[in-house]
């Protein structure tokens, strides 16, 4: 079957993956919190009032910490010129947080411009490790499943797509997505 849309994730393939490293993680309650907002269960608003609280620290100041803890961040040249490049259909996939999110898209708009679909899990209310994301993601490409194909760096992640038929790359480093994509003709 011909790959008609490639779907990349964001963190740990067109962006080195940050190692978030919450300044809060582990902090009873943190995870929960950071997975409903990641979710799209809360908003912006809602979530740093409740982590603020849960830190006993003022809001802008959480804001400020929650920012550093996701940076410093670098695009990867190669796979990004090869996102940028491609000649099929391109796609976003990211569980990365509105917050977080917004930061990559001040500091990488041009990433979000190439894309022909975003899917953010912020925005389609389920994660990654979730069913629903994929049969969401099919539904919205409108083309079978075979001919998507997600390049991702989580092989869980992958696992779950190709439940749903979903063609998979491990991304490890450029050269190998490079030659990966070759296999499967995608210019």
């Amino acid at each position: 079957m011909t790959i008609k849309t490639v779907v990349f994730d964001i963190g740990g393939v067109l962006l080195e993956n940050p190692f978030i490293g919450e300044f809060w993680k582990d902090k009873p309650g943190s995870k929960e919190l950071r997975d409903k907002f990641g979710a799209g269960k809360m908003s912006e608003k809602e979530f740093i009032e409740k982590a603020s609280k849960m830190l006993q620290i003022p809001k802008d100041r959480f804001i400020e910490e929650y920012g550093k803890a996701y940076f410093p961040i670098r695009k990867i040249e190669l796979v990004f010129n090869l996102y940028k490049n491609l000649k099929s259909k391109k796609a976003l996939f990211s569980d990365t947080n509105p917050l977080h999110l917004e930061f990559i898209k001040k500091r990488y708009p041009e990433m979000f411009k190439l894309a022909d679909e975003l899917f953010m899990s912020s925005e389609t209310g389920s994660r990654k490790n979730q069913d629903k994301s994929y049969r969401h993601l099919i539904k919205i490409l409108n083309i079978k499943p075979g001919e998507i194909l997600l390049v991702d760096d989580k092989k869980e992640i992958l696992d779950l797509a190709k439940k749903h038929g979903i063609a998979t790359i491990l991304y490890e480093n450029p050269s190998q997505l490079l030659k990966e994509l070759k296999k499967l003709d995608i210019r």
